[in-house]
C-alpha cells in the first residue's frame, strides 16, 4: 500500500471513527443503566466506567481522528 493508499484510508478512517464511537458509547450507557437499576449496589462503579469510557470516545478518539486528518 502506497503513501496515498493510506492517507486516504486515514481519512476515511478519521471520518467514520467518531459515529462509531458515539454509537458504542450510547449503547453501552444503556445497558449499565440497566445493570445500575438491577444492582444499585454496583452504580458507583458503573458511573466511574461511564465517566472513563466518555473520555475515550468524546476527548481521545476525536483528537486522534484530528491529528490523523491533519497528516493527511
Amino acid at each position: 500500500m502506497g503513501k496515498a493508499e493510506r492517507g486516504e484510508e486515514s481519512v476515511q478512517w478519521s471520518k467514520a471513527a467518531p459515529s462509531d464511537g458515539a454509537v458504542g458509547y450510547e449503547e453501552t450507557e444503556q445497558a449499565l443503566r440497566g445493570l445500575g437499576s438491577q444492582r444499585p449496589e454496583f452504580r458507583p462503579t458503573l458511573g466511574g466506567e461511564l465517566r472513563c469510557l466518555r473520555a475515550i470516545t468524546k476527548v481521545i478518539i476525536a483528537d486522534m481522528c484530528r491529528q490523523v486528518g491533519a497528516a493527511a
